[in-house]
């Protein structure tokens, strides 16, 4: 049992909460253990706070707040607010961090509040919560359908050969099932059904453990085919994220989709351009990654006019997610400008229709 005022060192938590996640007796939500890349970011946010720590004349403690007085809660909760003043003047200034990563740093020491006041019992108050970061979210890029039509047929506008048709493959299954770039290079033979004439994507996603039965239109059966005969379990070529995510932005530039559009990011609340070594903005397609691909997927069969309950059943989203209502609020956009170009149309030409 604790004694009055003791403290424990903040870092050797940081240990305990990394070691919990690691070996499975702390787990996600769902019940499934933590994944490395999740622990990855652990491990970097310790070591952020080891070395801030180094110029601070004593480590980071928390109080184990039994009985004590107004006045000793007044000072625990000083002592925090000046660390969140301190740690996020160190990660901005020093570290030269953006609000989302600033933001990300701090849910992590927020869980490990929370872990240590769940599963050891102490009492350590709720200062904490206040450990709060705006942060701005920039709109995600998607392909629209027309983009998506011409990765399916790049066969008729471009050349791609070796490591670049591979890519296209993947991208275009991507962007047809949806799946989580882990799921989707994880896809073996056992997850092809068929019924009848039709073919079927079926899994357990990795992240969420959610069940996800997707069909399979005829080109991506295709792909399928293409490589029955070259690979041993899984249905599609194996590659690393990092190669994808380069041959993913190589493809857009050879589909000409070079448009300037500028990356942003905030520091400290304020909206800033991110440009390249040379000073050059970015372009639309230095923007494609893995994940364009699962977000292009859900909001192409939102603007394609699939309700959306099906759609979050095939993306695996929980009701009420927020980040689906993203890409809800992106398929509408697009549909009311498809609209709106319609009735532009009438209107200035009424004898559209003879040329169709």
């Amino acid at each position: 049992m604790h004694m009055k005022n003791e403290s424990i060192l903040l870092s050797n938590l940081f240990d305990e909460f990394i070691k919990a996640s690691g070996n499975g007796r702390r787990r996600m939500s769902s019940g499934k253990k933590i994944s490395k890349g999740v622990l990855r970011n652990y491990e970097s946010a310790k070591d952020l706070l080891l070395e801030y720590e180094k110029g601070l004349t004593m480590p980071l403690k928390i109080l184990i707040l039994n009985r004590v007085s107004v006045s000793q809660l007044k000072t625990e909760k000083k002592y925090w607010q000046q660390f969140f003043t301190g740690f996020t003047d160190f990660l901005y200034y020093k570290k030269k961090c953006c609000d989302s990563y600033v933001s990300s740093v701090f849910k992590i020491l927020k869980s490990i509040f929370n872990y240590i006041k769940t599963e050891n019992g102490w009492p350590i108050g709720e200062f904490y919560r206040a450990f709060k970061i705006p942060v701005q979210h920039p709109e995600p890029v998607i392909l629209l359908p027309e983009q998506v039509y011409m990765l399916i047929n790049a066969g008729n506008y471009i050349g791609l050969h070796g490591i670049l048709s591979k890519a296209r493959d993947i991208i275009v299954f991507g962007c047809t099932t949806g799946l989580r770039i882990g799921d989707l290079m994880a896809l073996k033979k056992s997850n092809l059904l068929q019924r009848g004439n039709e073919y079927f994507i079926a899994l357990y996603t990795l992240k969420t453990g959610q069940p996800v039965h997707i069909p399979l239109p005829g080109y991506c059966m295709e792909i399928v085919e293409k490589y029955k005969l070259l690979r041993k379990a899984f249905l599609l070529p194996r590659m690393a994220v990092a190669t994808i995510n380069k041959q993913i932005k190589i493809i857009g530039k050879k589909l000409g989709w070079i448009d300037p559009l500028p990356k942003y990011t905030s520091r400290q609340g304020k909206i800033i351009e991110v440009k390249h070594a040379n000073g050059d903005s970015w372009k639309f397609n230095e923007h494609l990654t893995c994940h364009t691909m699962r977000r292009t997927a859900i909001t192409t069969l939102l603007m394609l006019g699939v309700d959306e309950q099906v759609v979050r059943k095939v993306s695996g989203h929980a009701p009420g997610s927020k980040e689906f209502y993203k890409y809800v609020a992106i398929a509408q956009t697009y549909m009311d400008h498809q609209v709106k170009i319609a009735f532009e149309r009438l209107t200035s030409d009424p004898e559209w229709y003879k040329h169709k």
